[in-house]
């Protein structure tokens, strides 16, 4: 029995309607009763009782929903579980960051390369990601991260003025918030990232210092801010767009931090690459 005929029977048996059955799955109504129809016809028994404006369930349709719910959940189940059995696993790639935790483990240990497919996504974003991806290899962002989502910290990053070389802070080993009275600094928009929002906030006890806060850390931010000869305020490793920039570090008692984004509903092959990861890395 086909199984798709099924779930629509359950959904009109849900709506009453066939029209808002067709909106809900995205096919046309002639597709709906088609497929009801046909149904029928298999069963040999009328399910619907259909009415000008509404239909009603007979009793024939009442007795097999519970079994024919039953047997769409069962497919979705065997999905589910040839899905964990796979053994790809998707790791996610953000801005300009290659993962190169993630790389040191793979050629760290053989293990990864002869247990698991491992491929390679770049995301454009971090809401309403892909549900193949298992892990993303990034610095700990804010509100847009999935949620479905959990953060590993890895590594504590070191927090930069970028600046081209001509200009007079070039010349100093740090820099102070005092030295960047009278700068524009460019910075990504609220809400992305953890380490800039807690820095804004101490960015605020100096209004001579202007912030321009640009969407994400990726070509158009560093494009926009050379082109307006901002500096910028950035991690260390997320410099892959400056090469004409010279780093100094920012006096500041804060670091971002780097890690590892991990699902929290995991595959099996999933969570049994996160424990390799965390062996290969010596994290127990």
């Amino acid at each position: 029995m086909d199984t798709r005929r099924l779930n629509i029977f359950v959904d009109v048996c849900k709506t009453k309607n066939f029209s808002e059955t067709a909106r809900r799955l995205y096919v046309t109504r002639s597709a709906i009763i088609q497929q009801i129809n046909k149904l029928e016809e298999e069963l040999d028994t009328k399910l619907f009782e259909r009415e000008t404006h509404s239909i009603k369930l007979t009793e024939a349709a009442k007795r097999i929903l519970p079994l024919a719910k039953k047997m769409v959940s069962l497919e979705d189940d065997m999905v589910d579980i040839v899905s964990s059995l796979s053994k790809t696993i998707t790791i996610g790639t953000i801005f300009a960051k290659q993962p190169i935790l993630m790389n040191k483990a793979i050629a760290k240990n053989v293990d990864f390369r002869h247990k698991f497919n491992i491929e390679f996504e770049m995301l454009y974003g971090l809401t309403n990601i892909n549900p193949d991806i298992d892990f993303i290899e990034t610095y700990e962002a804010n509100k847009l991260i999935d949620d479905a989502f959990d953060f590993l910290p890895l590594l504590y990053k070191n927090i930069y003025i970028a600046m081209p070389e001509n200009n007079p802070l070039s010349k100093k080993q740090t820099i102070d918030f005092d030295d960047l009275k009278g700068y524009s600094v460019a910075m990504v928009q609220n809400g992305i990232s953890v380490m800039s929002d807690s820095i804004k906030e101490q960015f605020d006890h100096y209004p001579e210092i202007t912030i321009k806060n640009y969407g994400v850390y990726d070509s158009a931010f560093f494009a926009k801010a050379q082109y307006n000869n901002y500096l910028i305020c950035i991690a260390d490793g997320i410099e892959a767009n400056l090469k004409s920039y010279v780093f100094r570090p920012l006096n500041i008692d804060l670091k971002a931090q780097y890690g590892l984004y991990y699902r929290k509903d995991a595959s099996e092959p999933a969570k049994k690459f996160y424990n390799l990861l965390v062996e290969t890395w010596d994290l127990k």
